[in-house]
């Protein structure tokens, strides 16, 4: 047995260059991945303020076409019964050219007695709401709510 010198370990040079390569590979694909994940944010933030601008839009119309309906609907609340006189009178002070409506009805008693304008919209008044299921549902559904409800077209009878 002969005792020798401790054989040194060498370090396995040419593994540095394989070694370098998957660290570089892991650099690129988390570089990738972040870019990719930045490009998603940014995609769902540019989204998000389209939908804020459509929804504002739509919020502004809304106002514009309800704000002055839900005004009659606290007259007719606050003077307990309108007149078809009365009625008349504050259709015609609506901004119409600014409404996105082309006839506004009150019905008390789910029973229209007063439209505007009345020309055209003969066959509405007296017309009961009860009898149309699509839109008695509609009525139904915003009492319930107790707020305006904005819903599917449904034939209207004019």
């Amino acid at each position: 047995m002969s005792m020798g010198l401790p054989t040194r370990r060498t370090w396995p040079w040419p593994l540095i260059p394989l070694l370098v390569a998957a660290l570089g590979g892991v650099a690129v694909a988390v570089t990738a991945w972040q870019v990719r994940t930045n490009e998603q944010q940014k995609a769902r933030e540019a989204a998000l303020m389209q939908l804020q601008t459509v929804k504002a839009q739509l919020d502004q119309a809304a106002l514009q076409s309800f704000g002055p309906t839900l005004t009659l609907a606290a007259l007719i609340q606050d003077d307990g019964q309108m007149t078809a006189d009365r009625f008349a009178r504050v259709a015609r002070e609506l901004p119409w050219e600014a409404l996105q409506l082309r006839s506004l009805a009150a019905a008390p008693d789910d029973v229209v007695r007063f439209v505007s304008p009345s020309a055209g919209n003969e066959a509405v008044r007296n017309l009961e709401y009860r009898r149309i299921p699509a839109q008695y549902a509609q009525v139904q559904r915003a009492r319930h709510l107790g707020a305006p409800l904005i819903a599917a077209p449904v034939p209207l009878v004019q």
